[in-house]
């Protein structure tokens, strides 16, 4: 059996008042036998007789054998246990932190079984480019494993995904260079895991992003260094939905910093931040002066003086200050409950652009443990 390979030749020249930790490379090749440890000398020498302070050097090959499994099912929406599984995972962290991306393809049912290194964290998700999708394909979130000293089950959710899915609109009076290539930068956050995916598209094509059911979708979209980008949110994704990016000449106004949040300890209140801010088009050089905006909290399932603290106010942006960062209050409580939603929107004096009027916070509820690592105390 090959313990080890040499990644790169071992000679070079070292030029004289240098030193080198590169020069050598030697690739140990991992194994599954239980073995001992196992070395390398590794010894060094010159052909023109130049003295060398330490010419050897020991590398102790350690035994990681047996390892730990992780194994487990993607539950997809259709299990007949003999159809190949529709999704291929990617795992990452299975001999170390650096170690690099491993492809995994389940096997028949959807099932996996890999091994890790004792101790490593694992990470499995799925790859890039799984995500702009026009048809409804099974989808699962990052799912990670910490600090795998001993073999570990899970279950892994992987349900159809929903279809978000537009095409690029010009504003009023406006008309779109044909032919022009479209970005679409897309974070999709459920439950503090989000994805990020970015798409190319050219103009007067449709462009498809499947989302996760329940997620919140952040849209950035552009074409060109002319246009303005625009930015969109849509929240609590359980449909398929359609949207219309319009690109316009002038600047925007935007508020952002919705997604999912803890409701935290009976008696105790934080903030949570919310960025308010103008974004220019790509290429604009002149200054668009002065915004007066205007922001409050507004109620949904989530209720002020009960979740949430009520708050309103006025910020100025300027061409020195273009972005303003308010806040508001998240009441805990020690009682089970249903995730609440409540937005915080905003208004422009004078009228001005707004790209997306508001943003949504959902209050999840963290009352249902019983014991175990981070139950409240």
């Amino acid at each position: 059996m090959v313990d080890y390979e040499i990644a790169s030749p071992m000679s070079g020249v070292i030029p004289r008042g240098y030193r080198s930790e590169s020069l050598f490379r030697i690739r140990v090749r991992p194994d599954t036998v239980v073995e001992g440890d196992e070395t390398i000398i590794l010894k060094v020498t010159t052909s023109s007789g130049w003295p060398i302070a330490d010419d050897t050097a020991v590398l102790t090959i350690r035994d990681d054998d047996p390892r730990p499994h992780v194994r487990g099912k993607l539950l997809t929406a259709s299990p007949d246990p003999t159809a190949p599984c529709p999704l291929r995972a990617v795992a990452y962290g299975m001999d170390g932190p650096r170690d690099e991306p491993y492809d995994i393809f389940p096997d028949l049912g959807c099932t996996f079984d890999i091994p890790v290194a004792p101790g490593a964290n694992l990470e499995i998700r799925e790859p890039e480019g799984n995500y702009f999708q026009s048809t409804s394909v099974s989808r699962f979130l990052p799912t990670i494993f910490n600090d795998v000293w001993r073999d570990r089950y899970k279950v892994i959710p992987a349900p159809n995904g929903l279809v978000v899915f537009g095409s690029m609109q010009p504003a009023p009076g406006e008309t779109l260079m044909s032919g022009q290539f479209i970005t679409v930068k897309t974070v999709e956050s459920y439950m503090g895991r989000a994805i990020t995916e970015a798409d190319y598209n050219t103009v007067g094509t449709t462009f498809y992003r499947s989302v996760y059911p329940g997620a919140t979708l952040e849209a950035n979209v552009e074409m060109s260094s002319q246009y303005q980008p625009w930015y969109g949110v849509l929240h609590d994704v359980n449909t398929d939905r359609s949207i219309a990016p319009v690109l316009r000449w002038s600047g925007t106004l935007i508020v952002r910093g919705g997604r999912a949040l803890p409701e935290g300890r009976a008696g105790r209140k934080y903030k949570v931040p919310v960025q308010i801010a103008y974004v220019p088009r790509s290429n604009q050089t002149t200054g668009f002066g002065s915004i007066n905006v205007a922001w409050r909290t507004v109620d949904g399932s989530a209720k002020s003086g009960a979740d949430y603290v009520a708050a309103s106010g006025n910020v100025t942006l300027t061409d020195d200050a273009p972005e303003a960062i308010v806040y508001v209050e998240v009441i805990g409580n020690d009682t089970p409950q249903s995730p609440r939603a409540f937005d915080v929107a905003i208004t422009a004096s004078p009228a001005y652009n707004i790209t997306n009027a508001n943003t949504r916070f959902t209050i999840m509820d963290d009352d249902r443990r019983l014991g175990g690592p981070g139950q409240k105390r």
